[in-house]
C-alpha cells in the first residue's frame, strides 16, 4: 500500500488550518467579550437608518458560524467551541446531514444553532423556482 505523502500532508495543514482558525476566532471573541464600552457607540448616538435599529450593549459579541457542514471536522470545532463555553450556528447542507446526523445532533445537543442551508449548496441565483424552493424546504 503506498501513501501519498503530498496528500497526507496537505490533509494534515488542512486539519491544523481549521483549528487554529476556530481557535483564534473564539480567543478573538473572548477578547471582545472582556471589553467594556467606554462611551456610547457612534450608532447608538446617531440617528438610526430606517431599517437598523440603534441600541446601546452594556457588552460587545461576536457572532460565530460555520457553513457546508456537518462534516469530518465538525467534531473538532465542536471540542474547541466547548473547550471555550463558546456556542455558533451551524448553517449545514440537507446532503450532509443526511450522511452525518449523528454530527447534526452532537451539534444541537451542545446548545449550539443548526440552520438551513440548502440541500445540495447551489448557486440559487442562477435556478427556476422549483429548484429553489425544493432547495430550502
Amino acid at each position: 500500500m503506498s501513501v501519498d505523502r503530498r496528500a497526507l500532508a496537505g490533509a494534515l495543514w488542512s486539519r491544523r488550518f481549521v483549528i487554529a482558525v476556530v481557535a483564534i476566532a473564539l480567543i478573538a471573541a473572548g477578547l471582545v467579550l472582556a471589553a467594556t464600552p467606554r462611551s456610547k457607540t457612534a450608532a447608538a448616538t446617531s440617528k438610526p437608518a430606517s431599517t437598523v435599529t440603534a441600541t446601546h450593549a452594556a457588552r460587545k459579541y461576536v457572532y460565530l458560524t460555520f457553513d457546508d457542514g456537518p462534516s469530518t471536522y465538525t467534531p473538532q470545532v465542536l471540542k474547541i467551541l466547548r473547550a471555550y463555553g463558546a456556542r455558533a450556528t451551524f448553517f449545514e447542507i440537507g446532503q450532509n446531514v443526511a450522511r452525518y446526523p449523528y454530527l447534526t445532533r452532537r451539534v444541537y445537543q451542545q446548545g449550539n444553532s443548526v440552520q438551513n442551508h440548502t440541500w445540495s449548496h447551489p448557486d440559487l441565483r442562477h435556478v427556476s423556482a422549483a429548484v429553489f424552493r425544493s432547495q430550502v424546504q
